[in-house]
């Protein structure tokens, strides 16, 4: 879906790009940790898109005026990504 992350090949979505999740659930990782990103886009899944050995740079917590709380995880890709 993506293609090759080779200099002038085609790609959506860049080597050295980012990903941030927020979520109300915590994801369970720390910046510096080394994780793998599974996105399914659809319901029924029509897309999954997956980044391997991500790098966590950061993670925060935070919690608003009605006490909710919503983790933010950035992470920085390493490699290309691939698609079904």
């Amino acid at each position: 879906m993506f293609g090759s992350g080779e200099y002038g090949d085609w790609l959506a979505c860049a080597k050295n790009g980012t990903i941030t999740i927020n979520s109300y659930l915590n994801p369970g990782v720390v910046s510096g940790d080394t994780c793998d990103v599974v996105a399914v886009i659809g319901t029924p899944a029509v897309y999954t898109i997956t980044a391997n050995a991500c790098k966590v740079t950061n993670y925060n917590i935070s919690v608003d005026a009605k006490g909710i709380v919503e983790f933010s995880t950035t992470l920085r890709l390493t490699g290309d990504i691939s698609g079904v």
